[in-house]
């Protein structure tokens, strides 16, 4: 395991190199980021799908912290009108005429693979309301990179998604700290490659792979891990672990609960206190041995409530900061973005671990996928696999899978118990 992470940050060669995705940014992009920033005189919008839409929350929370008026387009609750009436692609465009997106303000698209058709969508409303626009893409940049044009685009030139999200995190954290101190780009693209380079200790390797080690421990005993904190970057974490750490993969996966929504938490708050936010959640999972926890460690109270009930009950703990992974190489205030190169880590680790495993091959133009749905159902997808044996397309240990709309071949472990969904 702790080869797997060396390799994803960049201390080994041959994988995903995320320090040297850091040092490739182009400043001359980063420039035109906080160009625009800089002379926005309305708004700022961001929006991205899945973690990049986790990525765009946290951006424009920074950004109204530092007085910047951001948001992510219309209301989460408004999403599923749109879908329903409309389609998902739509429902950014929908948001931001609710919002009223004018030409003052200015749009920030964030995609890793520049084809998302809802991000794709919401420039094209952008641009013909006149508001300005700048793209966060990765790969080759996509129909996004053709659409806003290279001159409003910064890519991260990798093929890790998870690498590319953590460096939208990065290119935005340097331009808003060169518009904040005044200094030059470079030097402070500089500082955040020193200060992920001293993150990149033997210790925190060490750790990294104890965290993802008991993460697999969880697939295999049925267990859940619950990833606790009050960021969006613990909920970025927790939801990659969720989908990204095993897709493609004919398996149940990780499983990690959200110990509170925003309606318990303000109950919460409310009858008992803000100590027993998190806890009070925890419990009604009956947490035991099999489990795992990892703790985003802030100082607040109500996680060393959890940590204290945890250990009571045995469960293996692994915090971020305090006495655990060490973060203090980046400033406090970029905790968020520590946390979710973590979780970025784990997940790309755990998939790399497990694609290997299950021997994972794409199987091209093997079947062609109705409407805008990306998968089939538990009853199509046994159905095509018939087909596929006995037209000795798979073999008989084999299953078939989905991600992203492509169609893979897997081997069918005795040792799993076979997931559709």
């Amino acid at each position: 395991m702790k080869i797997f992470f060396e390799s994803y940050f960049g201390l080994r060669e041959g994988g995903v190199n995320l320090l040297k995705t850091l040092n490739d940014l182009s400043i001359d992009q980063l420039a035109v980021f906080k160009e625009k920033l800089e002379n926005c005189q309305g708004r700022v919008f961001v929006l991205g799908n899945g973690g990049s839409y986790d990525n765009a929350r946290w951006m424009a929370q920074v950004l109204r912290r530092n007085g910047i008026m951001s948001k992510t387009p219309g209301e989460e609750e408004d999403y599923i009108l749109t879908i329903n009436s409309k389609g998902y692609s739509e429902i950014f465009a929908e948001a931001l005429k609710l919002d009223g997106l004018n030409e003052k303000d200015l749009l920030i698209g964030i995609s890793g693979s520049g084809n998302s058709a809802n991000v794709l969508m919401a420039f094209k409303y952008a641009v013909q309301e006149g508001a300005d626009v700048f793209a966060l893409g990765g790969r080759d940049g996509g129909l996004m990179l053709k659409q806003v044009g290279p001159e409003s685009c910064s890519i991260a030139d990798n093929m890790c998604m998870e690498a590319i999200e953590d460096i939208h995190n990065f290119a935005f954290t340097i331009v808003l700290e060169a518009i904040q101190t005044k200094e030059h780009l470079e030097e402070i693209k500089d500082k955040f490659v020193k200060s992920l380079s001293d993150f990149m200790s033997t210790a925190n390797m060490n750790l990294l792979s104890d965290t993802a080690t008991q993460m697999l421990r969880t697939i295999y005993s049925n267990g859940s891990v619950f990833i606790l904190g009050f960021g969006i970057g613990a909920n970025h974490f927790r939801s990659d672990m969720g989908r990204g750490a095993t897709n493609a993969l004919p398996i149940r996966g990780l499983h990690c609960p959200e110990v509170f929504t925003m309606n318990s938490l303000q109950a919460t708050a409310n009858d008992d206190g803000t100590n027993f936010l998190l806890v009070d959640g925890l419990v009604k999972f009956n947490p035991t041995e099999n489990n795992f926890a990892i703790i985003c460690q802030t100082g607040h109270r109500a996680l060393e409530l959890c940590e204290d009930y945890l250990k009571n009950k045995q469960v293996p703990i692994i915090e971020i900061g305090g006495e655990g992974i060490a973060v203090d190489s980046f400033p406090e205030k970029y905790f968020d973005l520590v946390v979710t190169m973590i979780g970025h880590a784990c997940g790309q680790v755990i998939r790399t671990h497990l694609s290997s495993e299950f021997r994972i091959e794409p199987l091209r133009g093997a079947v062609e996928l109705k409407g805008a749905q990306k998968k089939m159902s538990m009853k199509e997808t046994i159905h095509l696999e018939k087909e596929f044996r006995e037209s000795g397309r798979i073999a008989a240990s084999e299953a078939i899978t989905f991600c992203y709309g492509e169609v893979f071949r897997v081997s069918s472990k005795c040792d799993f118990q076979r997931e559709f969904y």
